[in-house]
């Protein structure tokens, strides 16, 4: 669990990372963007494959059974916490990529919307006063709402046919007379 942690805080630190290169504009704005995606595909990428291997591991082994629960609220948190920031970088290298209601805010304030932003997505109850108006935006907000679909629907709500279907192969037993 120690391990999943660390690779999830750093994905958010390569996003964080990515932030800074841009506040000090030590990359160009397109390069920022390329290396802001790349991080993105590789989080998705991530983020789902552990959470199917975690399944497969509790089917397995009672120790994950009985962390699994928090293994998924871990990760639902650290999804949202990653896309807020994601979505936070991506205003402040594209700032044309987000409708703010409240106009430009301080630094703390637009990471509290984006946060906000990112739960209403991931939760699907979100209002509309935070819409990404680019593509990009919209293709990361997409991003989002899928993997929320694969981890609440495809994943959380049909756990215990997973692990039976994600459970290592048994070999078979002597033949029964």
């Amino acid at each position: 669990m120690v391990r999943a942690a660390l690779l999830f805080v750093g994905f958010i630190a390569g996003g964080a990372l990515l932030f800074l290169f841009d506040l000090y504009e030590v990359y160009s704005p397109g390069l920022i963007t390329a290396m802001l995606v790349a991080i993105t595909l590789a989080k998705l990428t991530y983020f789902v494959g552990s959470i199917l291997r975690w399944i497969r591991r509790s089917a397995a082994d009672d120790v994950y059974r009985r962390h699994l629960l928090m293994f998924l609220f871990l990760n639902v948190l650290l999804i949202i916490s990653s896309y807020a920031i994601d979505y936070y970088c991506l205003h402040r290298i594209r700032p044309e990529s987000f409708h703010l209601p409240f106009g430009e805010q301080d630094p703390v304030g637009q990471l509290l919307t984006f946060f906000y932003f990112s739960t209403g997505r991931f939760t699907t109850a979100g209002g509309s006063e935070v819409y990404p108006t680019a593509g990009l935006a919209q293709g990361y907000v997409v991003s989002e709402i899928l993997l929320s679909y694969c981890t609440t629907v495809l994943i959380v709500a049909n756990i215990s046919l997973l692990q039976t279907l994600l459970a290592p192969a048994k070999p078979p037993g002597p033949p029964t007379l």
